[in-house]
């Protein structure tokens, strides 16, 4: 449930008149800054880090060495709701800019690539639209089965060229896909040791090719399958098949608004086709439920013929391989809460679009040969046509929505609502989380999807520690990283980002520049920040030499509530 929050910080920073000569006259300090500037003041090294919060954070007096120092303010909102908020304002005086690095660097050259930004407005919402309405039941001892209602028909494998009937959602008619949508007599195109391809027979002209979808279903089997089974575990197979059905549809066009501006919707899985279509005690129906393995995909639609979008054939068959392991792992999450598990509620959507995100990293390494925790920079993911081609099938829709977090990193947050920089920012975290926890990608990634708390608490769970604290110590590892000299918890060891982002910020027509968002906080001008939980700010400012400044922050006049930290 949302909730607002209104209150507001205040910094007052004054520098004790001998210390500093040079600088603008301090204002009238209150008594609670006076030991500020007649007493001893916190210093800091370089890369040295400083955590206050609640009361704490009340009074901070900091002095700087004999050439001055520069400091970076991370106000953190620990607060578990995603959707809360919090009116910060900062406030500087007699502060000096922070001209020293890290600024961002131009870096030569960028990324051969150019494409679309994914569903740059259209997801936000669709995971809770899917999941309305389907009902899990506590697992009782007479209801261990977990089995749905079997289908009418006796499942069997179907073969190529013959056709099946695919019950297709329509989400853009805002209507319930249990009880209304699309009826099709698809062909099957290909049939594989993993996978069913299939063709909507109402695609636009100029579609996929046989052996176009074979080469997909190929892909499936070699790399995509296993890679994502390793790490999450195997689906179920509720149709009887042995194999994931994988259906090109204009219905996913369709998700796509007119006048999109590039932004495209690549696809989805909708978990009621894991539903029976009559209620057993475990599980509520789902009539229009498929009952089995299946999602779907975005069909070229080189003459637009669909809300007048143009996606040719050369974008799905660069892309769709990233869009089919991203789906693989939804539908493996949710077939396993539902019939492995026994859990009693799907996972959180962030965490859900976090590991689905991972799985194309994940399948990223598999196809390029590369690892994580290897601090990849822009030479080495490009280095060769095999690595720049697993950039674009895999990678670069991970990149792009990380770009989006950090043009925005305080009004957005990892653990937000469905939106693009939340994918960014929460699958650069979770990646930061599995290296941070040394246990290796696979066990990490296992114990997440195989569990039955959500969200913070899974991941709580899983790395041993409080989820909220590690999501403080990731914001400042997003500043400091290959930035500065710091202690471990503040790396991210798998990514070079200050060299890759600012490639990637010129590919989507930004500056070529580590594209996060770190405003100045000088003297006598206030900075406002409307903060979500889990978000931060970055803000930068200097001390003369030898100065000494006192930190004042306050909400509504009163010391910070406890879930407001800073760090510097």
């Amino acid at each position: 449930m949302k909730r607002q929050i209104l209150t507001a910080l205040a910094v007052m920073a004054a520098a004790g008149c001998a210390d500093d000569p040079s600088g603008p006259t301090a204002p009238e300090l209150s008594a609670d800054l006076l030991p500020c500037v007649f007493g001893k003041g916190t210093r800091l090294d370089v890369g040295g880090t400083l955590t206050v919060s609640g009361v704490q954070a009340g009074t901070l007096c900091l002095q700087a060495g004999g050439e001055g120092a520069e400091y970076t303010l991370v106000p953190f909102l620990a607060d578990p709701d995603g959707e809360a908020r919090l009116q910060v304002e900062a406030i500087g005086a007699n502060l000096r800019d922070a001209v020293g690095p890290p600024n961002p660097n131009r870096l030569p050259g960028a990324l051969a690539l150019a494409q679309p930004r994914r569903d740059r407005e259209m997801h936000m919402r669709l995971m809770e639209r899917m999941r309305s309405g389907l009902t899990i039941r506590p697992a009782s001892a007479a209801s261990r089965s977990l089995e749905p209602e079997a289908p009418t028909t006796a499942a069997v494998v179907p073969a190529e060229g013959s056709l099946i009937t695919i019950r297709v959602p329509q989400f853009y008619l805002n209507q319930n896909p249990c009880t209304s949508g699309a009826v099709r007599q698809a062909r099957v195109a290909a049939v594989t040791q993993r996978a069913i391809l299939v063709n909507d027979p109402t695609n636009p002209a100029g579609g996929l090719t046989d052996a176009e979808l074979r080469a997909f279903g190929q892909e499936f089997d070699r790399q995509i399958y296993p890679v994502d089974v390793q790490n999450f575990g195997a689906p179920t197979d509720l149709d009887d098949n042995g194999r994931v059905i994988i259906v090109f549809t204009r219905e996913v066009n369709a998700l796509t608004p007119p006048n999109s501006g590039g932004g495209y919707f690549g696809g989805f899985f909708f978990p009621g086709d894991l539903f029976p279509r009559v209620a057993t005690p475990r599980l509520g129906a789902c009539p229009r439920s498929n009952v089995g393995e299946i999602f779907y995909l975005l069909a070229p639609d080189p003459n637009g013929t669909i809300n007048g979008n143009r996606f040719p054939k050369e974008l799905i068959l660069r892309t769709a391989a990233g869009t089919i392991a991203h789906e693989l792992e939804h539908l493996i999450n949710g077939a396993r809460r539902i019939y492995v598990n026994a859990a009693q509620e799907f996972e959180e959507v962030w965490l859900d679009e976090a590991l689905a995100h991972a799985a194309e990293e994940l399948n990223f390494y598999a196809a390029s040969g590369l690892a994580p925790r290897q601090n990849l920079t822009l030479a080495q993911i490009t280095a060769d046509p095999r690595r720049v081609n697993a950039v674009n099938s895999y990678l670069l829709d991970n990149l792009g929505r990380y770009l989006t977090y950090l043009e925005a990193p305080d009004s957005n947050s990892v653990i937000g609502p469905d939106l693009l920089e939340t994918r960014g920012g929460s699958w650069a975290f979770l990646r930061y989380a599995v290296d941070r926890r040394g246990t290796g990608d696979q066990q990490l990634f296992f114990r997440l999807v195989n569990n039955t708390a959500t969200g913070l608490e899974n991941v709580s769970q899983v790395i041993g520690a409080p989820a909220l604290d590690w999501v403080q110590d990731w914001t400042l590892s997003v500043y400091t990283d290959d930035a500065v000299p710091v202690e471990p918890r503040f790396m991210q060891p798998s990514w070079n980002f200050r060299d890759i982002m600012p490639a990637i910020s010129d590919l989507y027509g930004g500056p070529e520049v580590f594209p996060l968002k770190v405003e100045r906080l000088g003297s006598n001008a206030s900075r406002e920040y409307n903060l979500r939980g889990g978000g931060a700010a970055y803000l930068r400012f200097g001390i003369g030499g030898g100065a000494r400044v006192g930190l004042r922050l306050t909400s509504s006049g009163r010391p910070p509530p406890a879930g407001l930290r800073f760090s510097l």
